[in-house]
């Protein structure tokens, strides 16, 4: 069955829009259920299979899905409130430890490019975006060129990562937390995935001392790491992925959130 067929059977009220997949409640068997239609194969086969390998191992709290089709996933529909971060680290953790030793969830997922050399291949072109914006700071390109070169360390630790860990796709009901939208699971390291908790915070007062002794709390032992490593792992982290969104707001975003992105960026090189 594809997804026109089944919009034919069933009522669907539209929740949410985004580049791979469009989200809609469904009301079937007297329950609502969520369906998610994707216009590419490949995202609904990317969901698909994280969601089956996920359950399976019981790594994460995850909802059930009920059917499969063509180009769409049935699945159970959660409604909670966010957790804290503690109790996210806490619950998402689990999937990192037990991953972490595996060579198996690299045959399944993509690995993720966390190296000097990538960020290295995105400043041949930062530059010029921001020149073409007139944003263009040589103060801040100067500052990254020195992060990179003598602070960036983002852990060679691999494990399975969420891939895009925030407030929406983390939900608290009252017995348990469940995690949503899997389809960006990945390879990378546990504080890649840590670093959407910071960046979606709007009070960055202290955040990154209190993520990084939670993240310890919970992975300091298992990855035999110090307190210390992880708030460098956390901040070299958080600082890849504001790199990315600057670059990714000279080419598409307007110049009140380019402004907003640069400054965050700022922000992180300053801590």
């Amino acid at each position: 069955m594809d997804f026109e067929q089944y919009k034919g059977k069933y009522q669907l009220t539209p929740l949410e829009e985004t580049e791979q997949s469009w989200t809609f409640f469904v009301e079937k068997n007297g329950e609502t259920r969520i369906c998610k239609r994707y216009p590419r194969q490949l995202d609904r086969f990317r969901e698909e299979m994280a969601y089956l390998y996920i359950g399976e191992r019981n790594l994460l709290n995850i909802p059930n899905l009920f059917f499969i089709g063509e180009d769409f996933i049935e699945m159970e529909f959660i409604n909670g409130e966010t957790p804290t971060t503690k109790d996210t680290i806490q619950n998402i953790s689990l999937m990192y430890t037990k991953t972490k030793d595996l060579s198996h969830p690299k045959g399944y997922f993509p690995k993720i490019d966390l190296s000097k050399s990538k960020i290295y291949k995105r400043l041949e072109y930062l530059p010029r975006e921001l020149e073409k914006r007139k944003f263009l700071d040589q103060q801040l390109i100067h500052d990254i060129l020195s992060f990179t070169e003598s602070s960036y360390d983002p852990s060679k630790h691999q494990c399975l990562v969420h891939g895009d860990l925030k407030s929406p796709h983390i939900i608290k009901t009252k017995n348990r937390i469940y995690f949503i939208d899997l389809a960006l699971i990945s390879v990378a390291n546990p504080w890649y995935d840590l670093a959407f908790l910071f960046m979606e915070e709007k009070n960055k007062n202290g955040l990154l001392e209190r993520l990084s002794y939670e993240s310890y709390e919970f992975l300091g032992e298992s990855f035999n790491v110090h307190m210390e490593e992880v708030q460098n792992y956390l901040k070299s982290n958080i600082f890849y992925r504001l790199l990315y969104n600057v670059i990714f707001a000279a080419r598409h975003r307007s110049d009140k959130s380019l402004i907003r992105t640069i400054n965050e960026l700022q922000q992180i090189l300053n801590e």
